[in-house]
């Protein structure tokens, strides 16, 4: 369960820091 959830953990911060380093090349 440990592995699991650190798996989606990971995913789900991965997709965020994306997500704001698009919004942030965008912006410069």
């Amino acid at each position: 369960m440990n592995d699991l959830l650190k798996g989606v953990y990971v995913a789900r911060v991965t997709t965020e820091s994306g997500t704001v380093s698009k919004k942030l090349m965008v912006r410069r």
